[in-house]
């Protein structure tokens, strides 16, 4: 008589099949919290250079900024060039996933909300002006500030941390094992 697989303990392949669903869902969840948000702004401050609601005060601001460069606003006047860079960006990460993630769980998250991000300032680059950024964090004054952002952009950074934290932490992997050296011939 045969024992039967238990019906209650989910097999090796349907995990694997939930890990690789997870990190799409994660950057679809993060594409839609990114866009409802700049949404929201565009609503609530129609017009780029708005002040919004000062949340802390002398450290956290709501704003409506565009930018339409990089990072601090770098090759602000090569929006599409950014947006084709992040195309290609996002097209060799979808490709190279398995590879860049070795299948590990927590890489594949990151990867997730990597994906989420660029596809977020993508949209942005493509179908707006610029990239809308709108949560502002400042030291006592707008003088002290570090550049405006939004959800895309902290999710990009949260990945780069995460990943470094991971490269830091995780064990190294053994190394291949050289063969010794021939002994010299007995004299």
């Amino acid at each position: 008589m045969t024992a039967e697989p238990s019906k209650d303990v989910p097999s090796a392949s349907s995990n694997l099949t939930k890990l690789q669903r997870l990190p799409g869902l994660l950057a679809i969840i993060v594409f839609l919290l990114d866009q409802a948000t700049k949404q929201l702004v565009l609503h609530l401050w129609p017009t780029p250079g708005s002040i919004g609601p000062t949340v802390i005060p002398g450290f956290f601001t709501l704003v409506h900024f565009q930018n339409r460069g990089a990072a601090w606003g770098m090759f602000s006047q090569h929006t599409w060039l950014l947006g084709c860079l992040s195309a290609a960006a996002f097209l060799l990460l979808a490709f190279f996933f398995d590879r860049l993630t070795e299948r590990r769980p927590v890489l594949c998250l990151c990867y997730g909300l990597l994906l989420g991000g660029i596809a977020g300032n993508m949209f942005d680059r493509f179908f707006r002006p610029g990239v809308i950024d709108f949560l502002f964090f400042y030291f006592r004054d707008f003088n002290h500030a570090w550049p405006a952002f939004n959800v895309a952009d902290s999710a990009i950074t949260c990945t780069i941390i995460l990943i470094l934290i991971d490269g830091l932490c995780r064990p190294n992997s053994p190394k291949p094992e050289t063969e010794a050296p021939a002994e010299p011939p007995n004299a």
